[in-house]
C-alpha cells in the first residue's frame, strides 16, 4: 500500500523536481528534514500531517477523513527555496489521475487540493537556511 506521502514524493521525483540520491541536490525524504554533517542544504520533505473532514455520513454518522501532507523545504536562498515551492505547486495541482508506482504497488493520485498557500518559516537555527512549506488533501486510491 502506498501512503498519501509517498506518493507525493514519487511524483515530484518523477516530475524532476526533487531526487533519490542522498548527496544531490533537492534530494526528497519522508517525514522530517533531516540536518547534521553530509547533509545538503537544498532538500525537501514529505509527511502525513492530520487529516482534514472530508465530510459525514448522515445515515452512520462516521466522519469521513481526507488525507493530508505537508511539503517542507529548506533552501539556502530564500528566492531558490521560494521557486522551488512554486514549481512544486504547479506540478501537484496539475496531477490529476496519476497512477504512482512504487515497488509492486501501484496506486492512482485522483486529486489534491491546496489546504495552505507556500508558508515561509523563515531562517532557521544556523541564520543561514530558509525555510518554506505547504500542506495539500490527497484523494489516492
Amino acid at each position: 500500500m502506498i501512503s498519501p506521502s509517498q506518493a507525493i514524493r514519487k511524483i515530484l521525483i518523477d516530475q524532476d523536481l526533487a531526487v533519490d540520491l542522498p548527496d544531490e541536490d533537492w534530494r526528497c525524504v519522508l517525514t522530517r528534514l533531516p540536518d547534521g554533517a553530509g547533509v545538503g542544504d537544498n532538500i525537501l520533505a514529505v509527511s502525513e500531517i492530520e487529516g482534514g473532514i472530508g465530510g459525514r455520513f448522515l445515515s452512520t454518522s462516521e466522519i469521513i477523513a481526507q488525507p493530508r501532507v505537508r511539503i517542507l523545504c529548506r533552501a539556502t536562498t530564500y528566492f531558490e527555496g521560494y521557486s522551488k515551492m512554486m514549481q512544486i505547486t504547479a506540478a501537484i495541482d496539475a496531477a490529476t489521475h496519476y497512477q504512482v508506482k512504487i515497488g509492486d504497488d501501484t496506486a492512482i493520485l485522483h486529486s489534491t487540493a491546496r489546504s495552505s498557500g507556500i508558508v515561509s518559516g523563515g531562517l532557521d537555527a544556523t541564520m543561514r537556511r530558509y525555510h518554506f512549506s505547504i500542506d495539500y488533501e490527497v484523494s489516492l486510491r
